[in-house]
């Protein structure tokens, strides 16, 4: 119907996916993000913790500073 079903819907070479590795069962809520990937690239591990910097900050003057004490 939506004829993207060659772009999304499985994991296999050249379709679009995020994945995410749960602890858990991911309805539970005790569930954690064990490892995340975006576009293919690494975006968290929790193990190593590793997380790439956020565009969240955009716009933060100083980004190193705790936001809550601004």
């Amino acid at each position: 119907m939506l004829h993207i079903d060659d772009y999304v819907g499985s994991l296999r070479k050249n379709k679009d996916a995020d994945i995410v590795i749960w602890s858990k069962n991911p309805f539970s809520v005790y569930a954690l993000a064990e490892t995340v990937f975006i576009d293919g690239g690494l975006a968290y591990d929790r193990e190593s913790g590793f997380y790439p910097s956020s565009d969240f900050d955009v716009g933060i003057i100083n980004s190193n500073k705790n936001r809550l004490e601004e």
